[in-house]
């Protein structure tokens, strides 16, 4: 029988790391909790806990993907199994890491860690199809321990066998017997099977169920297996994101967010359905007009395809929730652009963050952002390609709001000619 290590009830949970450390070090399986389920580890370098931990992910065998999965402290650190990652499963791994989602890549010819593993282990996490799976539990002790182990932690979920219902004998067989072809994810410290040497108890999993299970290649988002994290969660925090920013969040950047975001409809449409993914939960099957801006977006073909991008506004000094100004609005409804909706937002560093390109009305605008936000200088930039500003149109006659809307029109249309729309992730549900 596994023994507990209790990581509620110890006066210093340095004693159940450095316990699971030593133990994974011999060669033995632990145990430990995960977002919905208990996950066992084994160290990679040790092929007598491999060969211990390989039964135990063949029961696994009525779940797609992988079986066992290399654990990952950051996405950062898979790019030394995949060198070629893409931009969109290093955005998956940023928003969506530690947690329940699971990443599935193809091991590329060349050079990489994979290469550098045991026998054993390769062959574990690459199977036949020459795919693996990264994983990045969420837990305090198992990324403790990751941090102490030499090597990579090979970690896959703990299944507990159910027996089924035996069948009626028939006259002069034999007694019928229960067979253990039903499996569920194991929960509780008693579910953990005996070949683990020790388990972490953390108390009860409240939220119980598996992974999401994500195969990515490129911008490719194929939902193999749809568990804790909805695809409408995934899509709507894992989209290509473009903040506009202005002053106040009611003249300049609500104009330019309607209209790129119009721009950006028409663009990809023509590539395949898309839509914008404008709020933090969207109906993508919806075939109603998009967001804000009553432009139509085609639904998807395979009404199981997701596509998404986020176009957003804030101010720099902006008031929170107020409207467009009038001159904003009337310019954009002649423009069969809708901003009545609208409500003024400020910029902050989880906003700043989660965007994936900044674009300023002026120079001042940007300088303010990167004097507080250093961090975000790689992907900050004036709308204006030659850094000429913006002129704030507040206050003035809707003519000066028009001829704003006219030079914001001409600073979008260079922004979305050398954007890559294979930044925006695909979503596909099968």
């Amino acid at each position: 029988m596994p023994k507990i290590l209790d990581w509620r009830k110890t006066e210093d949970p340095r004693d159940v790391i450095h316990t699971a450390v030593q133990a994974l070090a011999e060669g033995h399986l632990v145990a430990f909790p995960n977002d919905g389920h208990y996950i066992v580890a084994a160290s990679g370098l040790r092929g007598q806990a491999i060969s211990k931990l390989k039964p135990l992910t063949v029961s696994n065998h009525t779940h797609p993907g992988p079986h066992a999965f290399l654990m990952m402290r950051s996405i950062h650190e898979v790019q030394d199994y995949c060198p070629k990652l893409s931009e969109v499963a290093i955005r998956i791994g940023q928003r969506c890491w530690p947690g329940p989602v699971d990443l599935v890549l193809e091991d590329m010819p060349g050079e990489n860690l994979i290469r550098s593993l045991p026998n054993e282990t390769r062959e574990l996490i690459l199977g036949t199809d020459n795919l693996f799976g990264v994983s990045c539990p969420r837990h305090e002790a198992v990324q403790q321990v990751a941090r102490l182990t030499a090597g990579p932690l090979i970690i896959a979920p703990v299944f507990r066998a159910i027996p089924s219902i035996p069948k009626i004998a028939e006259r002069g067989s034999q007694s019928p017997k229960a067979d253990h072809e039903n499996f569920e994810l194991a929960t509780e410290t008693s579910h953990i099977p005996e070949e683990v040497a020790f388990v972490v108890d953390s108390g009860l999993i409240e939220r119980q169920g598996p992974s999401t299970l994500v195969r990515v290649q490129g911008n490719r988002c194929e939902v193999l297996r749809e568990g804790l994290m909805t695809i409408e969660n995934l899509s709507a925090s894992t989209s290509f994101t473009i903040l506009l920013v202005c002053t106040g969040n009611t003249c300049r950047s609500p104009m330019a967010e309607v209209m790129l975001r119009s721009k950006l409809n028409i663009r990809v449409a023509s590539q395949g359905s898309i839509l914008d993914a404008a709020s933090a939960s969207v109906d993508i099957h919806s075939k109603s007009q998009a967001a804000s801006n009553k432009i139509s977006a085609p639904a998807p073909e395979n009404q199981n395809d997701y596509f998404t991008f986020r176009v957003i506004s804030a101010g720099v000094s902006a008031q929170p929730g107020g409207p467009a100004s009038d001159g904003a609005m009337l310019a954009m409804q002649e423009r069969g652009l809708n901003l009545q909706d609208h409500q003024s937002r400020t910029i902050s560093q989880g906003l700043l963050e989660r965007s994936d390109l900044i674009l300023t009305m002026t120079s001042n605008h940007r300088q303010a952002i990167l004097s507080r936000w250093p961090q975000v200088i790689a992907k900050t930039f004036c709308l204006a390609p030659t850094g000429v500003d913006v002129s704030d149109p507040y206050g003035g006659p809707v003519e000066a709001y028009r001829k704003c809307a006219v030079r914001i029109d001409q600073f979008l249309d260079a922004w979305i000619n050398q954007l890559n729309t294979d930044l925006f992730p695909t979503w596909i549900k099968i």
